[in-house]
């Protein structure tokens, strides 16, 4: 956690440091930092999961931002945490239903048009873990 949290503050990059003894990440808060991960990791793969616009609006809504929203969090560091995760994900303005389907789509298409397909697993929710 004070990791991310240096991270987020623009402190430090140090995915190494981050990442020590993993070989891979996933959701959040990596998926926040999508760009700068597949900057620094170049030969890595890169797993975009999508799903239904509106199913993924209320998984989000009923789970991530109920603790973004309540200020629950796992660690002393968690609620500096959830605060800076904010500026890059689900915060006070994930209420508005129609920009939180925008954030998703937008955020789809940029690491869609990013990624050379070679790198890129586009992964639909639906078809289970096989392709995986």
């Amino acid at each position: 956690m004070p990791g991310w949290v240096d991270v987020m503050k623009g402190e430090t990059s140090d995915w190494e440091g981050i990442f020590d003894g993993f070989r891979s990440t996933l959701d959040r808060p990596a998926a926040a930092y999508w760009w700068e991960l597949s900057e620094a990791y170049p030969t890595a793969k890169v797993l975009l999961t999508v799903r239904d616009p509106e199913r993924w609006y209320k998984s989000v809504y009923d789970t991530i931002y109920q603790g973004v929203k309540s200020g629950e969090a796992p660690t002393e560091d968690g609620h500096e945490f959830w605060g800076l995760l904010q500026e890059r994900g689900p915060g006070p303005w994930f209420e508005d239903k129609d920009r939180a389907v925008r954030f998703f789509e937008e955020h789809n298409a940029a690491v869609s048009e990013s990624i050379p397909a070679e790198r890129l697993l586009v992964h639909h929710v639906g078809d289970g873990w096989e392709p995986l």
